[in-house]
């Protein structure tokens, strides 16, 4: 069974609601599909680092990515690499030494699964030149070597990502992931509009072996209680 509890905050760049995860003090409080994410493709030994991050990106490509969740939606890009590469800015936009810091993934091989791997690619190429040109001062921009170095770390950590989570779910069909993983965004932002206010607890459990998950609101006086 696996269980993760999230609490209701108001997230001060937005002005609305959102559920944090209560293991991660720093993360902004957002709506349903960050719970989702943060349950299913974050890992439990998962520290909130850039590489961890990234694993966590690589773990969306394998529940997400390969099995055409983004155009299934009614909302937004239905390409799964510009999804994803919308994301990598944000992660390196935490530390301004990031770029020269994060760790080397050591050597990974593209993915056996040909989709897996042309969303990383692409994914991995779009994000850092997005980065590069949209939140840097031009005379901060990087070489093309720093770039290039940026790119294979950053698609290694993914891949790593990827395997895990094959390996995480190997006795649950993808396109079952996938749905579990709207499952908890709908029920997650259901509650969300639900709940009292700021800090409500929701608690997500997730029974792997059935691929069903319950989201509840935890009384109070179980509050305390992780």
């Amino acid at each position: 069974m696996l269980i993760r509890r999230f609490v209701c905050e108001l997230n001060h760049d937005t002005g609305e609601l959102g559920w944090r995860p209560i293991w991660q003090p720093s993360f902004d409080p957002l709506a349903g599909m960050t719970v989702a994410h943060d349950t299913l493709e974050h890992f439990p030994d998962d520290d909130a680092s850039a590489e961890d991050e990234f694993q966590a990106l690589g773990a969306s490509t394998y529940i997400r990515g390969i099995t055409h969740w983004y155009s299934s939606r009614p909302w937004g890009c239905s390409d799964p690499a510009m999804n994803i590469a919308s994301d990598i800015p944000d992660i390196l936009l935490r530390d301004r030494d990031l770029v020269w810091t994060i760790r080397d993934p050591r050597r990974t091989l593209p993915l056996q699964n040909d989709d897996a791997e042309t969303i990383i690619r692409e994914a991995v190429a779009e994000g850092v030149s997005f980065y590069n040109r949209d939140f840097l001062a031009e005379d901060d921009q990087l070489d093309e070597d720093t770039l290039a170095r940026l790119e294979k770390r950053i698609s290694g950590w993914m891949r790593r990502g990827y395997a895990r989570a094959a390996r995480r779910y190997r006795q649950i069909d993808r396109y079952s992931l996938a749905a579990l993983f709207t499952e908890i965004m709908d029920e997650a932002d259901r509650l969300l509009r639900c709940c009292d206010g700021v800090g409500e607890q929701l608690r997500v459990m997730v029974n792997l072996r059935r691929c069903r998950a319950q989201l509840d609101m935890i009384p109070p006086e179980l509050e305390g209680n992780r």
